[in-house]
Order: C-alpha cells, then sequence, then structure tokens
C-alpha cells in the first residue's frame, strides 16, 4: 500500500517542483547614471522575467566593494521609487554595511529603487560603490549578464559632451554640447578634451568659439608634434550647468576627402566624467563635394 502510494504522488511532486522551478523568476539589476554628484539622485532599476509572486519578493544586493564603507553618503529609499514595499541596510558588527534587503511589489516585473546622494559640504576624493545580487531566502534565478551595479561618488560636476549636429560642410558650423551636473565652481570650470583620432592633423580646419556659443568663457588648444591637435580646452562659466561652444569648418578652396576628429573628455583635477557620453566624433565636408 505504501509503495502504491508513493508511486502515485512522486510524479505530482515532480511536477510541481518543476512548475516551481519555471516559476521563479530570472532577476537582473543596473544602476543609473554610473557617476553621481552629491546631492544628485540615481536609480537602481530591477527587471523580471517574470511577474513577483503576490506576496511580494525580497530580494538582497551584497556589497562587494566600498572606498569609504562607513554609513552616510547615500540616502537609499526616496522619492521617485516604484513597485518597492519595504528596504533595510544591513551591517556588521563594527557598524560597517554589508547588504541591502529591497523588498518588491507582488505581481510586478519591473521596480526602481531611487536614492539620494547626500552633500556632506566635506571635499574629499571621489568613492566607488559596487553591489551584487545574491540569494536571500526567496526564490529567484539571477542573471548572470546583469547582476551588479558599479557606481562612484563625486563631489564635483560630473561632466558630459555630445554634438546635435556631428557633420557639416565648409563654412558651416558644428558644436559641442556640455552639461554638468552641477553647477561651475566659482572661476569656471576648465575641461580637457583629448583627441582620439584626427585624418587631417594640421591645424586650419576649424575656427573655434564662433557665433552661437553660450556660457563658455575661453578655450585654449595643446599641440604637440607636427603642430597635431593633442588637447582642446574649454571653460565653462561659473555657475552654468549646460554650454554649447561653437565652431565653424574652414573654407579652404582645397578640394579634399571628408575630414573626421573625435575628441574624449580627458581626466580633470575638478570634475568628473559620464562614462556613457564622453566622446564626440565630427565629420568636416569639402564644400564642393
Amino acid at each position: 500500500m505504501i509503495t502504491r502510494l508513493t508511486s502515485a504522488i512522486l510524479p505530482v511532486l515532480l511536477l510541481s517542483y518543476a512548475s516551481d522551478l519555471l516559476a521563479a523568476p530570472k532577476l537582473s539589476v543596473a544602476v543609473a547614471p554610473g557617476v553621481i554628484s552629491e546631492g544628485n539622485k540615481f536609480n537602481f532599476d530591477f527587471k523580471l522575467s517574470e511577474p513577483t509572486p503576490p506576496e511580494g519578493l525580497t530580494l538582497r544586493l551584497a556589497l562587494y566593494r566600498d572606498s569609504d564603507p562607513q554609513l552616510g553618503d547615500v540616502s537609499y529609499f526616496v522619492d521617485g521609487s516604484r513597485n518597492i514595499t519595504a528596504f533595510e541596510l544591513v551591517r556588521n558588527n563594527s557598524g560597517q554595511l554589508t547588504d541591502m534587503l529591497v523588498t518588491l511589489a507582488g505581481n510586478v516585473r519591473s521596480a526602481r529603487l531611487t536614492s539620494l546622494v547626500l552633500d556632506d559640504g566635506v571635499p574629499e576624493p571621489e568613492e566607488r560603490a559596487v553591489f551584487a545580487l545574491a540569494y536571500q531566502g526567496t526564490r529567484y534565478d539571477i542573471d548572470p549578464k546583469q547582476d551588479r551595479v558599479d557606481f562612484t561618488l563625486t563631489d564635483f560636476p560630473v561632466v558630459s559632451v555630445s554634438s546635435p549636429r556631428p557633420s557639416a560642410k565648409e563654412g558651416e558650423q558644428i558644436a559641442l554640447l556640455f552639461r554638468l551636473s552641477k553647477p561651475a565652481p566659482a572661476g569656471g570650470l576648465r575641461i580637457r578634451l583629448a583627441t582620439l583620432e584626427n585624418s587631417d592633423p594640421a591645424p586650419g580646419d576649424l575656427t573655434y568659439l564662433t557665433d552661437g556659443s553660450t556660457k563658455v568663457t575661453g578655450y585654449e588648444t595643446g599641440r604637440g608634434t607636427d603642430d597635431q591637435l593633442d588637447n582642446l580646452y574649454v571653460t565653462i562659466e561659473a555657475g552654468a550647468t549646460a554650454a554649447r561652444f561653437v565652431s565653424t569648418v574652414t573654407v579652404d578652396n582645397v578640394r579634399e576627402r571628408s575630414e573626421t576628429l573625435t575628441l574624449s573628455l580627458a581626466v580633470g583635477g575638478d570634475y568628473s566624467i559620464d562614462a556613457a557620453a564622453n566622446t564626440v566624433r565630427m565629420r568636416f565636408i569639402d564644400k564642393a563635394n
């Protein structure tokens, strides 16, 4: 009788176990932006392959790296969060942060934890933290391709650069747009762009800082061997959070192929760089083409 009963129940148990495995959501996490100035917010975004169970889902993020492990740099659960019902920081016996527990609402496939970098008014170096998804007694799978977040906190403005129209003919203008996560300091902010590529290294392709420029107080060019452009320095006006640096493509009346110039934000002592928007590639087209 026991053997028969076991034989009858076993397939049901196996089917239930297989169903549970199939229903386990695969979980991924991402962070944006990756570099955050004091006083600014950033987001942990969670995505699941299946909806969370009706009672919700508690997940754990383990702290893998923190260059400043003392608490007080970030307020982790602030306005802007969605589909989060509970949050807890876990500390060790020394009071240092080791984990964060985040509870997602029931029946959702995405959630956002919004955090705020606190402005402590104390000048200090950049701080980097890495959190990774880990298991927390509740059932979920972890996407190994997107299982951790790596972000940097900075006292400095985070600078990005872009070009809305990166191609221009001779005689036309081309612009670099700078954005700062906090206002440029007193005296302005001098930003360096390094040359990554220049198909025509001789000077004379551009006339810098022409009409249409805004919130830029000056520029310099740094040239190396053969008078080739190595660096372009642009100074952003104090208090500005955005600036437009306009240049005009020179009309040289020499028939030639299109030329390309690629510039990338380079390390500076008083700003941080947005890794997602740090390079522009410009193309100058001969007027006769």
